[in-house]
């Protein structure tokens, strides 16, 4: 439920329906472009009753709802930037980046945005003065004081969808550490050099491939060094992230991460993530066919064998039924204020 698209005289029935029908669990996103109104400046309801996301998730546990809390900082949700600030997109400090050093654009309804670097230490900034924020308001409320039990950081961490071996992501800040994931995997100059069949390389200046132009067998280890640092590099963000959560005030509660749909053809890669998140999940948006129900069954087997194998619980985040995926609804008749929100979407 998402207390920022409903008018707060609505939370309580809206609660007190999902309590009825015998539910245990509520989360809700925690949107950075909605809350924020300046750079360091976030609203909480002190002044737009619909961002009391406190004095919601208080109401929840008082119906004895425990409650998931995903603050991003990308949560898509069905909003422009995926819930980031329009100010973060656009700054190009922040930006992921092409071989030819342009922004990476998601090409994305309503509009085209260029996503964040996972390796650049700004947008981490950036997100660390959100997580500062959030954590301000939301950590009192964490279990076993309060009903938070859970909590995401980020959503979906497939490179925005850009998900290409040459989409991305040559920000300067990847490169660096490209470099540096280059000297822990091989050591020496030496067995760099031998592996990569170059006798001139070393770690200091190294470039990654811009395309794929391999000519020989060996001419693919690069490559693959480049496609292999892509999981590095969304182990390292995701990671870097719930550290800096944690570091924020928000300690004490587990974490998770949802992989979408079709991750196994990503750079998502659970065992290198489970190293610092406790639960890596699935979001499950499968038809009601053959072909989708054999879909479910081996990504639900994967998920169950790699749970054993962890002494941990598999975890399904996101789970679509008996319903289309997104729904427009329109709910400004309910709405006492004249501040423009995003869409409303079930």
């Amino acid at each position: 439920m998402h207390y920022w698209r409903h008018h707060p005289a609505d939370w309580v029935p809206g609660l007190e329906a999902m309590r009825a029908l015998g539910v245990r669990l509520l989360d809700t996103y925690v949107p950075w472009q909605v809350h924020e109104t300046a750079r360091g400046v976030f609203d909480f309801g002190e002044k737009d009753p619909y961002l009391d996301v406190a004095h919601f998730i208080t109401l929840a546990g008082e119906r004895d709802l425990k409650v998931i809390v995903r603050p991003g900082p990308h949560i898509n949700a069905e909003l422009t930037h995926f819930g980031l600030p329009e100010r973060v997109v656009w700054d190009r400090d922040c930006q992921a980046r092409t071989p030819k050093d342009n922004p990476v654009m998601l090409p994305m309804i309503p509009l085209a945005f260029p996503v964040p670097s996972y390796a650049s230490q700004h947008f981490l900034d950036e997100t660390a003065i959100w997580f500062e924020a959030v954590a301000e308001v939301l950590a009192p409320l964490r279990h076993p004081e309060g009903p938070i039990v859970l909590t995401q950081i980020d959503n979906e961490g497939a490179l925005y969808f850009r998900d290409g071996p040459y989409d991305q992501d040559y920000h300067p800040d990847a490169i660096a550490l490209f470099r540096a994931f280059l000297k822990h995997k091989y050591r020496t100059v030496k067995s760099f050099r031998a592996a990569w069949s170059d006798r001139e390389i070393n770690f200091a200046s190294v470039l990654p491939p811009t395309k794929m132009d391999a000519k020989t067998e060996d001419d693919l280890v690069r490559h693959m060094d480049w496609m292999e640092f892509h999981e590095h590099l969304l182990a390292h963000g995701i990671g870097a992230m719930a550290r800096l959560f944690e570091a924020a005030g928000f300690d004490g509660v587990p974490t998770m991460h949802n992989f979408p749909m079709g991750e196994s053809a990503t750079p998502l890669n659970a065992a290198r993530m489970t190293a610092d998140i406790d639960l890596v999940s699935l979001d499950y948006y499968q038809g009601a066919n053959p072909r989708d129900h054999m879909t479910v069954m081996r990504r639900t087997s994967e998920l169950a064998v790699r749970s054993a194998g962890r002494n941990s619980p598999p975890y399904a985040a996101e789970i679509g039924a008996g319903f289309r995926a997104v729904s427009r609804v329109d709910r400004s008749a309910h709405r006492s204020n004249d501040r423009a929100r995003p869409p409303c979407t079930n």
